[in-house]
């Protein structure tokens, strides 16, 4: 059945939505940074950058929808691209969108870059994070499937190199769209609707009871380093809750190389390979993680075999899945 995207304008902005028929699948919202509540978190953020482009330039994107069973790739492109033109055709040149933490790295490959600290607004943290709509460079560089609609109108020059400059220390995406365009929209559209990542959903039931008897519980307040670069430790982390950096000193500058929230693992290197940490890793938000140290795994292996099977097999597939998705390490 052919799919269909329709515009509407409200009294809180425009809406966009993807039909399959009678069924709605995929939908959106936005309006204008002009027209938010004086009190509204963005403007604190947007005040505190010193933007080089006019407010009336900039838009909010305030929902984002997917129906993670029925809505394929292509309706998910055909979405973003409504978007773009529907932006662009308002004079728009940045779109704004609050993201959940372990959902930056999907963002970031559509073409968001980190606009700096973490904020609270109605649905708990979330990233404040930018998409320069003309930045033809960046959208290249990270293969974002919606390089092609933007492309239909001229770049930008100066808003990148102002992101390079004034926030050198998002700079560097996470990663690179390692999937086909269609088969990556259709599994962020999936992981939108998800509090969490994956994993947590893969290890409900006795097989989380099990971890949690067997790892260690750790509440890291923001600002505490979790992992240094170069230490010799092996403990594998999962977080409940919360978020973290992952991060590095790339000729004397800080460089954040990826963001992770509820449902993902760091340190996965050191506990399976035995390598040294490759990054630092600090806790942005009050943050919730089960730390489980090889031996423990080792203990839980022999007293509950099965379990501990289950639990590599969720950790193999959280793992594969940030390999295609592209996400650094």
């Amino acid at each position: 059945m052919a799919l269909i995207a329709r515009r509407s304008a409200s009294d809180t902005g425009k809406a966009i939505a993807v039909h399959e028929g009678k069924r709605t699948i995929a939908s959106l919202g936005w309006a204008r940074f002009s027209s938010l509540a004086e009190d509204s978190p963005w403007r604190r953020c947007i005040g505190a950058l010193d933007i080089p482009s006019a407010p009336e330039t900039l838009a909010v994107i305030h929902s984002l929808w997917f129906d993670a069973v029925a809505c394929p790739g292509d309706a998910a492109q055909l979405l973003f691209d409504h978007l773009i033109d529907a932006l662009r055709s308002a004079g728009i040149e940045i779109a704004l969108l609050a993201t959940p933490a372990h959902l930056a790295s999907h963002a970031e490959i559509l073409g968001f870059r980190r606009l700096g600290e973490i904020f609270h607004d109605d649905d708990g943290p979330r990233l404040p994070m930018a998409l320069v709509i003309g930045d033809w460079a960046h959208l290249t560089r990270v293969r974002s499937p919606l390089l092609p609609a933007a492309q239909k109108y001229p770049p930008n020059f100066e808003l990148p190199d102002w992101f390079d400059h004034r926030l050198y220390e998002y700079h560097r995406p996470a990663g690179i769209r390692a999937q086909r365009a269609d088969v990556f929209l259709h599994n962020l559209a999936t992981a939108w609707q998800l509090s969490t990542a994956p994993l947590l959903e893969d290890l409900a039931g006795e097989n989380l009871g099990f971890l949690h008897s067997f790892a260690q519980a750790v509440t890291a307040p923001p600002g505490q380093t979790l992992l240094r670069k170069n230490d010799n430790d092996r403990d594998l982390y999962l977080i409940l809750d919360g978020a973290v950096e992952v991060s590095d000193s790339i000729r004397n500058r800080r460089e954040v190389l990826a963001t992770l929230g509820a449902g993902q693992i760091f340190g996965e290197g050191g506990f399976f390979a035995r390598t040294p940490r490759s990054a630092d890793i600090t806790a942005i938000v009050p943050t919730q993680l089960l730390v489980l140290a090889p031996a423990a795994f080792d203990l839980l292996g022999r007293e509950h075999p099965n379990a501990a099977i289950q639990i590599l097999q969720a950790l193999g597939r959280t793992l594969c899945l940030r390999v295609y998705a592209g996400v650094a390490d």
